[in-house]
């Protein structure tokens, strides 16, 4: 189970990045949720799994995956919105099924 952060309430429209797995992992909150983006800035294709952790309860946070993984090309931005409306928090993690490695971006 993770852990919550501190923050308060997302507000629509705020924003993070932070340079992973030889790209930049994304989050932003919109109005029905949150859109979670990976530039693959890396010379390599790569098979990619989006999911957010998010919360209301100050204690814990809910795990919530996409509609499953994807490749993502040197060069592209692949995104997708959680539509799970503005919780208190969230940060995005991206799963690299290439290597077996998994990423945790910033919290908004």
């Amino acid at each position: 189970m993770a852990t919550a952060p501190t923050a308060s309430a997302s507000t629509v429209g705020n924003w993070g990045c932070s340079a992973k797995d030889g790209g930049r992992l994304c989050i932003q909150v919109v109005s029905d949720g949150y859109r979670v983006s990976f530039d693959n800035q890396t010379m390599v294709t790569k098979r990619l799994d989006f999911n957010l952790v998010w919360g209301g309860n100050p204690s814990h946070g809910t795990l919530t995956g996409d509609q499953g993984s994807f490749w993502s090309v040197p060069g592209a931005t692949n995104s997708y919105i959680f539509k799970i409306g503005v919780k208190d928090w969230a940060w995005p993690l991206l799963r690299d099924l290439s290597t077996g490695s998994t990423y945790s971006g910033p919290t908004v």
